[in-house]
Order: C-alpha cells, then structure tokens, then sequence
C-alpha cells in the first residue's frame, strides 16, 4: 500500500520528460546562416579590435600626473 501512488504519478511525469528530452525532430534541420569557419574568423576580428581598443589606452594612467612611470623612485607615493 505504500507505493500504490507513485505509479499513478512516476509514470507521466517520466513520460513527459522523456517526450521532452528528446528534442524537436530533424526533419526541419535548419542550416547555419554562415559557413562554420567564418565564426571563428568573426571571432578573431572581434578579439584583434578590442585588443587594439586595450592598446590604445596604455600608458594613460601616467599621463594625468604629469611623469613618467619609469621617473619615479620606488616607494614615492607612499610619502603622500
């Protein structure tokens, strides 16, 4: 008497995950709206610009104080 319910609820529960887990069917496979290898070229372009958007801000940070980083002694901003 213990497991009586569970057969009555178990079973469309494991159906209807079944039906799900299966996914749509391949008869409308759709194509990929570009060929395969222009993604990682896409992706390739995309990573080269932001690198050179990255580029064009180093050295930015010493150009608000007025010297070079490479001018200043080591520890000197510990004074301030």
């Amino acid at each position: 008497m213990a497991g009586a319910g569970w057969t009555g609820t178990l079973a469309p529960m494991t159906s209807a995950l079944f039906v799900a887990s299966q996914g749509p069917s391949h008869e409308g496979h759709t194509q990929l709206p570009i060929d395969p290898i222009m993604y990682g070229v896409l992706a390739l372009v995309a990573f080269f610009a932001l690198l050179g958007l990255l580029w064009s801000f180093r050295n930015t940070l010493s150009l608000g104080s007025g010297e070079r980083p490479e001018d200043a002694a080591p520890g000197r901003d510990a004074e301030r």
